[in-house]
């Protein structure tokens, strides 16, 4: 009996998505948590479609796969237009020179070096910001609030390095 469509067109995502990810995967990225990467910054909950051209729901300028805002495109030597026209391919290179500025190494999460590359490596306790310090990140980033045990957002408390992995980690 053959799988359902979905099913099928899923393993083909997986396969195009795996070879379109080689240059991470060999440069030593581990492929569970890039998937968690794009996942989040891509709002996806199914396997398809890819969205290559996602623009950010909260109406920052970030866009593609990697949600990279226009400052970052800049400093990429690209823009957010562009971005928005690049293949998977492409965007996975551009992925690639982001990390590669930023001196990634196997050991720093990913999470961090997509949201706070500037402190990748800070203990999980270490404070990126506050509801005082920087209000305007902090309510467009509310999703990397720790949660209770209930799985709501404590209100008020710090974005630290752990709460953002623990996001990405979801």
């Amino acid at each position: 009996m053959e799988a359902p469509v979905e099913q099928q067109l899923a393993s083909v995502e997986t396969e195009i998505g795996t070879w379109a990810l080689k240059p991470l995967l060999d440069r030593g990225v581990n492929e569970d948590e890039l998937r968690k990467v794009l996942d989040n910054e891509t709002n996806r909950k199914d396997p398809l479609p890819v969205r290559l051209q996602q623009k950010n729901k909260k109406g920052s300028s970030a866009t593609g796969l990697f949600q990279f805002t226009e400052r970052t495109a800049n400093w990429l030597g690209t823009s957010t237009k562009k971005i928005a026209k690049m293949s998977l391919p492409e965007q996975v290179l551009l992925y690639k020179k982001y990390l590669e500025k930023w001196g990634w190494k196997k050991d720093t999460p990913l999470a961090m070096m997509q949201a706070a590359p500037a402190y990748a490596n800070k203990p999980d306790d270490f404070i990126v910001y506050t509801k005082q310090s920087n209000p305007e990140e902090y309510e467009k980033n509310l999703a990397w609030v720790p949660l209770d045990k209930k799985g709501k957002r404590i209100e008020g408390a710090p974005i630290t390095a752990g709460s953002i992995k623990a996001y990405y980690d979801r």
